[in-house]
């Protein structure tokens, strides 16, 4: 499915049209629309638990096991259960599909999407737990941050489905990926002159130091301690500020000049390349989300509605139907093989002749 090539035929073209139209494009929506719930929900409750971060569990006995809390703490215990409902859910729904197809086919042709629904729904299901344990403060902050991330990227990967949006998306994917040894490459130098400006000044390696280098390398600004609000970050004597400068206009061009001009153009290859095959990358991930749906949802909504599979696969197009979920009986389906397989063999038979009397 990595291969764009495919995507040329007219015949692929419209069988992948057919299908989106036909059912994928609305099962692709309401997938959209539960992630969407979800995440209202999960916002709600993060909300609702600020800026303690831990559920009301204080109980006054005295009023007959009534809570003393507010409404705002009544309707963080309102929304837990369903967005741990939901979670579990949408969890095990992964889970079951990624054990029924295996790891490889379950990451195959998007495993970026794929591990991004993962690690949203794992880590929600975490946030549920420290929330049930009473675990607050700093952590759960950080991971309901977190997840709050991912949980828009999430929304925002359900727009590679359309053409407006899809090449946008696939773009971004593009270049995070296009970016990782770039990324690898600036993060080992950056370590480096973070060591070397704390040697040159005699000074412990800070954390404030790294972002006072990601500052000045990054956005050009090295008069002012954002975070103090004084002006200059350091009090540097003067008979140490010669090879603290020297090193400083070292960086400032490494970081400023060569590394930033290399990530535009990085980034510009990229852009070029999805504009260049825009067609063929909204054609790929239109035929994954056909046959992640076909997978899974689709037999869901086949058993829950009733629904023929004549319906979704006419005739002409059962062949490209998925197995498990065409109404076709074990007899019937081994004389399709025997019949595909012998049709086979005779136009290799045949040939194979054709070849031999061309020869004589």
């Amino acid at each position: 499915m990595n291969d764009y090539h495919v995507f040329e035929s007219e015949m692929v073209r419209a069988i992948i049209q057919f299908k989106w139209d036909h059912y994928a494009r609305s099962i692709f929506i309401l997938q959209c629309v539960l992630c969407v719930a979800h995440f209202v929900l999960v916002i709600a409750l993060y909300i609702a638990v600020t800026p303690a971060m831990r559920l009301p569990t204080r109980w006054d006995p005295t009023e007959s096991a009534r809570p003393v809390h507010g409404l705002r703490e009544v309707f963080a215990l309102a929304l837990y259960l369903p967005v741990v409902l939901l979670t579990c859910f949408f969890l095990g729904l992964e889970v079951r599909q990624m054990l029924l197809e295996g790891s490889q086919n379950y990451f195959a042709g998007h495993a970026v999407w794929k591990a991004l629904d993962l690690a949203c729904l794992s880590l929600q299901l975490i946030v549920d737990g420290l929330l049930a344990m009473q675990v607050g403060g700093w952590l759960l902050a950080f991971f309901a941050c977190v997840n709050v991330l991912l949980f828009t990227s999430r929304i925002v990967s359900f727009a590679r489905g359309f053409e407006k949006w899809g090449p946008l998306v696939r773009m971004i994917v593009k270049i995070v990926w296009e970016v990782r040894f770039f990324s690898a490459v600036v993060a080992l130098m950056l370590v480096g002159f973070w060591l070397a400006f704390a040697i040159c000044m005699r000074e412990t390696p800070t954390e404030w130091l790294m972002v006072y280098l990601s500052i000045a390398g990054f956005y050009g600004e090295f008069e002012k301690d954002y975070l103090s609000g004084r002006s200059g970050f350091y009090n540097w004597r003067m008979d140490r500020q010669l090879p603290i400068t020297t090193i400083l206009q070292l960086f400032m061009l490494i970081f400023g000049i060569l590394a930033l001009n290399l990530l535009i153009a990085i980034m510009n290859s990229a852009y070029e390349r999805v504009r260049a095959s825009a067609v063929a990358e909204m054609l790929h991930e239109k035929s994954m989300i056909i046959l992640s749906i076909e997978r899974l949802w689709l037999p869901m909504v086949i058993s829950a509605y009733g629904i023929p599979h004549d319906y979704f696969f006419p005739r002409w197009l059962l062949l490209l139907g998925p197995i498990s979920i065409l109404d076709v009986s074990q007899e019937k389906r081994r004389a399709l093989h025997d019949r595909v397989a012998a049709g086979i063999a005779n136009s290799t038979r045949r040939l194979r002749q054709g070849e031999a009397s061309g020869q004589l």
